[in-house]
């Protein structure tokens, strides 16, 4: 099996989108920012696998491997910005319903503008972002939240629980799934993980989507929520370039 050559030899690279690098097989995404990610959501159907996925994958685990020192049994996007674009589609609107991706997609490619032009350089960061080697994280088996024809586990990214967003998982999986809890907690260092312990949403297990909050956010404060991931994520990322010159000077 062919390895696939990434950059990841600086802060920069890796907090650069690289889906289509990591995934080749999937349809190749042309856009960038809000727009791209959306592009990559509507090909759900036509994707291979996810970008992160590469953590695991034969032709990209050494990514991991220089990374992590490991290669995991499982992984997991850290910050899922859909789910921020979601909430903030809906209050710009002044709506009290969400819509899916491809409704706010068609809105962007027909001009009508869905996140105020003050906000929307940090979410087309944050979008990139989504799909960039510091985002992924290692995982173990059970982490991610999945329905499929063997059952349902409601574990990260659940949308009635915390919605994909790492810091209210976090304090859930302290109550509801405490071996995760253990595992973040043991590798928060290694792997570089504190971001999970940071409180970067206002809040709780059960009311992180839209339809259930109990007070609806502004557009401002869902701009400094993007602000602080894109924050954290640059953070992780110098972290990992730390880890990675300790790691090949063991």
């Amino acid at each position: 099996m062919e390895k696939i050559s990434i950059d990841i030899s600086s802060k920069e690279a890796l907090l650069k989108c690289c889906r289509n690098e990591l995934v080749p097989e999937n349809p190749t995404v042309d856009k960038n920012g809000v727009e791209g990610l959306l592009e990559y959501r509507k090909n759900y159907k036509m994707n291979k696998r996810h970008p992160d996925s590469a953590l695991s994958n034969g032709r990209t685990s050494w990514i991991s491997s220089e990374l992590y020192g490991i290669v995991p049994d499982s992984q997991d996007t850290i910050f899922n910005c859909w789910s921020l674009i979601k909430i903030y589609d809906a209050v710009y609107r002044n709506s009290n319903k969400t819509r899916d991706s491809e409704c706010v997609l068609s809105d962007i490619i027909n001009g009508i503008e869905v996140i105020d032009s003050n906000h929307i350089d940090e979410f087309n960061l944050l979008a990139d972002r989504h799909h960039c080697i510091a985002n992924f994280m290692p995982a173990p088996k059970g982490f991610n939240g999945f329905t499929n024809k063997y059952g349902k586990h409601p574990g990260k990214g659940d949308y009635n629980k915390d919605n994909d967003f790492p810091d209210i998982y976090y304090k859930r999986a302290k109550v509801e799934f405490p071996d995760m809890y253990d595992w973040i907690n043991e590798h928060m260092e290694d792997y570089s993980l504190e971001l999970f312990a940071v409180e970067i949403t206002p809040w709780e297990n059960g009311r992180a989507n839209f339809q259930r909050m109990l007070e609806k956010p502004t557009t401002e404060q869902l701009y400094e929520i993007a602000k602080k991931m894109n924050a954290l994520l640059s953070d992780r990322a110098e972290r990992l370039i730390e880890r990675k010159h300790s790691i090949g000077q063991m």
